[in-house]
């Protein structure tokens, strides 16, 4: 019985901290609508304006920096390119091919992109990291993380998902600089952390595994570096941790990795919850 009324009590204040999710964002709220408003979409129907604008509150990424946001054509030969942002200029591009997808990997490409308006690479944007020098130290946690990330991946040879492991190749062919690779790894982390929590967290374990072998086996690996929070032997997520961290600076409404699991998890369920809104 005892246990009964723990469960029904944790759950109740589950859905009571999913229907008061707003609050999150504090008096951040009205400003970021307002934000929106200003911002030119181009491309978009009426309806898809709406809905993309919808979407990008919703994650909850700072839109500080985000100029302008464009629906086009996808280029010949890259169909398979969903979005493209300039994290200088802060102008974001969805692709026509986007609207091909399942909804969830519509929803990884929106997180995905409005991750690289707030690159950690990008000195001006210290200001969406926090204040003074709590921002800079969040920003520059953010770029190590990266940085740990990238080359942990290549070095275990286990990668987040296909994309990185597509990336790193071409690093390694030389096809790419080195900057590109550990900005896409920083974005993609985010993103996952978003969509895809679980496969983060085995990932990161995979990762963790890995590395451990080669060094027993007596090869130089770096130090391990979690991708994101794990559970505990409860199930319950643990104290903060890498890109955890990363985003809990970008949206400082979120307190904790238990906090940072509601938003995600909301954030799914109010994607899903609506019919495919991108159609060419």
């Amino acid at each position: 019985m005892h246990s009964t009324y723990i469960i029904e009590f944790m759950e109740n204040e589950r859905k009571l901290d999913i229907l008061n999710h707003e609050k999150i964002f504090g008096i951040r709220s009205q400003e970021k609508e307002k934000i929106l408003d200003d911002i030119p979409f181009e491309g978009f129907n009426h309806k898809q304006e709406v809905w993309v604008k919808k979407q990008i509150y919703n994650v909850g990424l700072p839109i500080d920096h985000l100029t302008k946001v464009r629906y086009e054509p996808s280029k010949k030969g890259k169909e398979s390119v969903m979005g493209q942002t300039n994290s200088l200029t802060g102008e974001m591009t969805l692709y026509k091919s986007l609207s091909i997808l399942p909804k969830r990997a519509q929803l990884d490409t929106i997180v995905h992109e409005s991750s690289h308006i707030n690159s950690p690479f990008i000195k001006g944007n210290v200001d969406v990291y926090g204040e003074g020098e709590a921002g800079e130290n969040n920003q520059k946690y953010s770029r190590n993380l990266a940085v740990n990330i990238a080359r942990q991946s290549i070095e275990s040879n286990v990668f987040i998902n296909g994309y990185q492991k597509a990336l790193a190749k071409a690093l390694l062919q030389g096809k790419i600089e080195p900057q590109r690779y550990i900005e896409e790894t920083n974005a993609i982390m985010i993103e996952q952390r978003f969509t895809n929590p679980n496969h983060l967290r085995k990932i990161s374990d995979s990762q963790k595994k890995t590395l451990e072998k080669k060094k027993k086996a007596g090869m130089d690996v770096s130090e391990f570096t979690p991708i994101t929070a794990g559970r505990d032997i409860f199930g319950r997520i643990k104290e903060a941790e890498g890109v955890d961290r990363t985003i809990m600076a970008l949206i400082p409404g979120i307190k904790s990795s238990q906090g940072l699991e509601l938003h995600t998890e909301w954030v799914r369920k109010s994607f899903l919850k609506r019919k495919t809104p991108i159609k060419p």
